[in-house]
Parts: structure tokens; C-alpha cells; sequence
């Protein structure tokens, strides 16, 4: 799940990872790049949680290679 709030400077982002069986993914390290370079690295914490503060707006790849998982996040409106 992700949450994006408005912030002065850009956006706050928050991703929370969990499995299908809804148990919170602790411990999962979380890239945030945009245009190929690395903005954010970050670890779930023991809810599957990651906070991203003052993000500019932008679109951005997400990954976490320890689940295999990659999107886009457009946050740019």
C-alpha cells in the first residue's frame, strides 16, 4: 500500500509491504530511483513499513529486490 501526503518541500511517501497473507514484510530494504539514480533507501520496519519525507514531485521506480518486486509511482500531481 502506498500513501503519499503533500508536504511543503514535495511529498511525504509511505509504503507498507505485506504478504498475501497480510503479514507485515519487516526487514525488506526499499529503493526509490528516478531517472536511474538512487533518491531513498530504506528498510520495513517490524510493521512492513518505510516513511520517505520531503520527496520531490516526480516520477520515481520502486523496487525491492528481496521480494522481487518493481513499479512506477507518478508523483507528479
Amino acid at each position: 500500500a502506498t500513501t503519499v501526503t503533500p508536504a511543503a518541500d514535495g511529498v511525504a511517501l509511505t509504503l507498507r509491504l505485506r504478504d498475501d497473507a497480510g503479514e507485515a514484510m519487516t526487514h525488506q530494504r526499499v529503493f526509490l530511483r528516478r531517472q536511474g539514480r538512487s533518491r531513498y533507501s530504506a528498510q520495513t520496519d517490524g510493521d512492513g513499513l518505510v516513511r520517505m519525507p520531503g520527496v520531490e514531485r516526480g516520477l520515481y521506480e520502486v523496487s525491492c529486490p528481496g521480494i522481487d518486486v518493481a513499479f512506477q509511482l507518478d508523483l507528479r500531481a
